[in-house]
Parts: structure tokens; sequence; C-alpha cells
């Protein structure tokens, strides 16, 4: 994300993208992408997991959690791997 664009630019267009991944009928739709929208919230502000929860209810803050502790993982593991390494890919795709 640009730092000229406003914060919300970047959960917008996660949410859209996601929303033309999942299947509209899928009976976890609604959450999927709500859990894209907010995927950073956790990260970048002074939300807690309780209040996602008591906002978006238990499914969103499971995929929010899991987005969240992969993007861990994925820096984590490029802070080891040379920037040419295939393997590099995971922490393109899970930027901070």
């Amino acid at each position: 994300m640009c730092a000229c664009q406003p914060y919300v630019t970047h959960a917008v267009e996660t949410g859209r993208i996601v929303c033309c991944l999942v299947p509209p009928t899928g009976s976890h739709a609604q959450q999927a992408v709500a859990a894209a929208i907010l995927h950073d919230v956790l990260d970048d502000t002074d939300c807690t997991p309780a209040m996602l929860q008591a906002e978006f209810g238990a499914e969103v803050l499971a995929l929010v959690v899991s987005v969240t502790r992969l993007s861990q993982v994925c820096v984590f593991l490029s802070s080891f791997s040379n920037p040419s390494d295939p393997s590099r890919r995971c922490a393109r795709l899970a930027p901070c």
C-alpha cells in the first residue's frame, strides 16, 4: 500500500478481492469478506480480540487472528531467506 493512500483503501481492496473469490452463496461468504476487510485491525489499531469478537462474532475473529499469525510467520521466515529464493513468495503475499 502506498503511504499516500488512506488506511481504509487497502482494507477495502482486500475485501473486494475476497468477495470475487468466495462463492456468494457460500455459508461463510459474509464472514470471509468481513475478515478480509478487518485483517490488519489487530496489528494496526487499538482494537482487541474481545472487541472484534463482540462486534463481528467468533468466526470473523478466528479468521482475522489466523491471517495475523500467517503474516507474522511469513515475516519471520523471510528474515532467514535469500531475497531471490522462491520461498519468499509467502512474505510478498502477506505484506505488513
